[in-house]
């Protein structure tokens, strides 16, 4: 292996490890978000059963808008593009 080898193995295996570490705390909280509460607490990744629940509530809450921003953002995006 020459040199220039070795250091693109090691420049990309940096890179691997620094994009497990962004990338762990997202998918923990993807998986936690989908869990029951009785499952949260537990020390599997994975629920066994998945809860669309918390998106549902979100989505419909009064207190939050969701529609209202999501259309809000969608526009600023439009605008933005064009």
């Amino acid at each position: 292996m020459t040199r220039r080898n070795a250091k693109d193995l090691a420049v990309a295996a940096a890179l691997v490890a620094v994009s497990i570490a962004f990338l762990a705390p997202l998918v923990w909280m993807v998986c936690v978000s989908l869990k029951t509460p009785a499952e949260i607490a537990s020390p599997e990744i994975l629920p066994r059963q998945v809860q669309w629940t918390a998106y549902q509530n979100a989505i419909r809450s009064e207190q939050f808008d969701y529609l209202l921003y999501a259309r809000n953002t969608l526009v600023i995006l439009g605008l933005s593009l064009a």
